[in-house]
């Protein structure tokens, strides 16, 4: 563009459903990036929320001539949710009862389809821990854990925390190599540790101690 357009003089508007909707004081601020010549400029834009999910294309256009000078995809997605954890507790020692000792599974949907166990950053409260399996379905993951002991094998309620840290795809028009912020796609549930009861490992009777 020849020069900087003021606020007024730009509009985004989102395809919803093959229909053009125009948004209101979207552009924040705009600011060229080249002082000599605007070849670029970077526009802060306010994004609307929405209730569905869906890629979504953006388009900024002049207001004068309803000229596109630009266009973008935008992802809105359904924040992941535990919705399964089959069992939400384990000793201090990170054992928990049944076959398994000390790992436990869970269900996440909303969640992005894994490449390997490495895609997720898993931590009980600040302890980390890892993936033993996984098994991608639609909308979501299975994951089976390591439960690790409690920090300093202390009993209590902590956050069993998730995110997906695995691969993204290149934005349209972007540079391999460059890091693009995104909103993490995270999720948590309360995990608690407990000091298992005393248990009798063996009785024995002393013939000559009770003569």
């Amino acid at each position: 563009v020849p020069a900087i357009p003021a606020l007024a003089d730009v509009q985004v508007s989102i395809l919803d459903g093959g229909v053009e909707v125009l948004l209101e004081n979207a552009v924040e601020s705009i600011a060229a990036t080249e002082n000599s010549v605007v070849s670029r400029m970077e526009l802060v834009i306010l994004m609307p929320s929405r209730t569905t999910a869906g890629v979504f294309t953006f388009n900024i256009a002049l207001v004068s001539t309803a000229e596109v000078l630009t266009d973008f995809l935008y992802e809105y997605f359904l924040p992941p949710v535990v919705s399964n954890l089959e069992q939400a507790e384990a000793t201090v020692q990170g054992v928990k009862g049944g076959k398994d000792g000390g790992t436990t599974a869970l269900k996440l949907t909303n969640f992005p389809s894994l490449s390997s166990g490495a895609d997720v950053a898993l931590t009980f409260g600040a302890t980390p821990s890892h993936i033993l399996k996984y098994q991608n379905f639609k909308g979501g993951v299975w994951l089976q854990i390591m439960v690790p002991p409690a920090l300093d094998l202390a009993p209590g309620v902590v956050t069993l925390a998730l995110s997906y840290t695995g691969a993204v795809p290149l934005p349209r028009g972007g540079t391999l190599g460059t890091v693009y912020v995104r909103t993490p796609k995270a999720a948590s549930v309360d995990f608690r540790y407990y000091v298992p009861l005393p248990e009798v490992i063996s009785v024995r009777w002393c013939a000559a101690c009770n003569s």
